[in-house]
């Protein structure tokens, strides 16, 4: 991969830096969505997650989705993919659809209910965007 990546959208340019920075700290929306894989937070969900009121967009990656946090709140185990050193596990919370990947070959049951969270400092959150 390369030192600088220059990101555009539409022929502006959205972020530039490195893969690292690109993927964990992404300048707008758009790279959320463009590098890597997201869940994108309704904004009721993304305040009981964060414990703060959220405007605008927020997203976490699916690795930064905790199951069986201590302070987490209820998650319905919808569907779930063993992929070798990684399963995907989707879960259904107060409506929406979330996904986490999991390191390793211990998941959740289908059908179960576990305790999610967010972990600290992961969601990427940006102000309302103004047309």
């Amino acid at each position: 991969m390369s030192d600088a990546i220059v990101v555009l959208n539409h022929g502006r340019i959205e972020q530039i830096g490195d893969g690292c920075t690109l993927y964990r700290k992404p300048a707008t929306p758009f790279i959320c969505e463009f590098i890597g894989i997201s869940n994108e937070l309704a904004p009721p969900l993304a305040a009981r997650l964060l414990g703060r009121d959220v405007k605008g967009r927020s997203f976490v990656r699916h690795e930064d989705v905790v199951l069986g946090a201590a302070a987490g709140i209820p998650a319905r185990v919808n569907y779930v993919e063993f992929l070798g050193a990684y399963s995907r596990v989707d879960l259904e919370v107060e409506g929406h659809a979330l996904s986490a990947m999991l390191i390793g070959d211990q998941f959740p049951e289908l059908g179960s209910t576990v305790s999610l969270g967010i972990r600290p400092g992961a969601a990427h959150t940006f102000p309302e965007e103004r047309r």
